[in-house]
């Protein structure tokens, strides 16, 4: 004798399993965002600041990022591309910005700006509360569910 799954039950099962992956997404996104976080922090307290100048953009698919060119402690020149693309650009040509770098490192200068700096390990822990919430949602759904014939 077979027994019958209530309908309920079965979407009810089906929605734990999607809340359960959304929460074990939303902690995997924590964790990334949360070393970010830490990588970005830790980047800033030892960096050193220079003055640099936009001297061309770059441009990937529908956005474009400035090309910076600065010289650091030493008197060296570098030029760095920042990874943070817009449309339109948020940079013009000959516009100068204050850019953090690392000594060790001097090619991985990033602008002194949200953007430059804090964007990524904030939007990483934006969607890490989202997709929690989303799994919250979804688990009461799924207990109001289980109850139904």
């Amino acid at each position: 004798m077979e027994r019958m799954v209530p309908p309920g039950a079965a979407r009810a099962r089906g929605l734990r399993i999607a809340a359960t992956i959304m929460a074990v997404t939303g902690i995997t996104v924590l964790a990334v965002g949360c070393w970010l976080a830490l990588q970005t922090q830790r980047f800033q307290a030892a960096a050193l600041r220079a003055e640099g100048e936009v001297v061309r953009l770059t441009r990937s698919g529908d956005g474009a990022a400035p090309v910076f060119r600065f010289s650091d402690a030493a008197g060296a020149s570098h030029e760095v591309v920042s990874n943070v693309y817009t449309t339109p650009p948020a940079w013009r040509i000959g516009e100068r910005a204050v850019l953090l770098y690392d000594p060790a490192a001097p090619g991985d200068a990033r602008p002194d700006s949200f953007a430059g700096t804090w964007l990524l390990p904030v939007a990483l822990l934006g969607l890490a509360l989202f997709e929690w919430l989303a799994a919250a949602v979804l688990f009461g759904i799924a207990r109001r569910q289980a109850r139904m014939p």
